[in-house]
């Protein structure tokens, strides 16, 4: 996760391998609380491993496209804003004049989560827990609308020159 500028665009770029790892954990840390009904563990079936990395290669195109299409807003008129491939995912942004550059690392941050919550969300849905997909469709919708509101409000108010009556 990290952001750099380079003249007009800012270019936000995630390192797959780096998702993927924070989406193991969190799924590990999630999946060592689960029990079956006679209170066994159950955190073979459930966990996102390496072994099942390859159904994480088929998720995270889908999440970077979702995520995309959020931001999209701020990546027109870029040429090749959205790319991705085997090592990393990256969104290309024209941050308008009024942008506040205290917004970004926040942006930034919250788009690494969003990876986290669409991959989960699909994981434990792909793996028969509803209710844990439904848990991680929450943290991603919530996620959405906090990054919307980065988004909105991402403008600073200029000082007035003049005194009002």
């Amino acid at each position: 996760m990290a952001y750099a500028e380079t003249g007009d665009n800012t270019i936000f770029t995630y390192n797959v391998e780096k998702i993927f790892h924070r989406v193991r954990v969190r799924a590990v840390t999630r999946a060592k609380m689960l029990r079956d009904e006679k209170g066994k563990q159950i955190y073979d079936d459930m966990a996102l491993t390496d072994m099942e990395e390859n159904d994480f290669n088929v998720l995270y195109p889908q999440a970077a496209a979702a995520i995309f299409i959020l931001i999209q807003s701020l990546c027109q008129g870029v040429d090749d804003a959205f790319l991705w491939d085997t090592t990393e995912v990256t969104f290309t942004a024209e941050l308008p004049d009024y942008w506040d550059p205290n917004i970004t690392p926040v942006l930034d941050s919250q788009l690494m989560s969003l990876f986290e919550y669409w991959i989960l969300r699909e994981w434990f849905q792909m793996v028969g827990m509803p209710t844990l997909s439904e848990e991680f469709n929450r943290l991603y919708s919530d996620g959405v609308a906090a990054a919307r509101k980065s988004v909105l409000n991402r403008t600073y108010r200029a000082p007035r020159k003049y005194r009002g009556l």
